[in-house]
């Protein structure tokens, strides 16, 4: 690989992409946080109580790949915050955003925004598509191969 260019090896994209992503991620997000409490590991939880008011702990588990130890300890720090409010009764969790993380949850959109603007600029939005599809369908093979993976100790493909 010359030059941090992607050659067509998919182990090349496998290898380096993700942690470029996230980098890109990490130090574009904490630049427009600077001045607030606000981490750049937060955004997806707001983001994702933004969309799926009423939502559980289980269910933000399951859509982050994160382990739910973290995922409590984040929400622990954003209830902290002020950012979301957890209403749950009894068995039944439902996490809500405040009129804070509602204001947040706006402000992260347009991050977002900005951040797939940046990025995609220079795409066709048939480049997207198929970027958005092959993207899926890697998910979906990875989620696979994981459940075969918990469920087959002695196994992994």
């Amino acid at each position: 690989m010359s030059g941090g260019k992607f050659t067509g090896n998919p182990e090349d994209v496998f290898m380096c992409l993700p942690d470029k992503m996230h980098k890109f991620f990490k130090i574009v997000t904490t630049k427009y946080l600077v001045n607030t409490q606000i981490k750049n590991y937060h955004i997806p939880f707001i983001i994702f109580f933004g969309y799926n008011p009423g939502a559980s702990q289980k269910d933000i588990a399951s859509y982050l790949p994160i382990d739910k130890s973290r995922v409590s300890t984040v929400i622990r720090e954003l209830i902290n915050l002020g950012i979301i409010v957890n209403e749950s009764e009894g068995r039944l969790t439902s996490i809500r955003l405040t009129e804070n993380g509602n204001n947040l949850f706006a402000m992260s959109k347009m991050l977002q925004e900005i951040l797939h603007n940046s990025l995609f600029a220079d795409f066709t939005e048939e480049e997207i598509r198929q970027f958005s599809e092959m993207a899926n369908r890697l998910d979906s093979k990875m989620d696979a191969i994981l459940e075969k993976a918990e469920s087959d100790k002695t196994s992994l493909l």
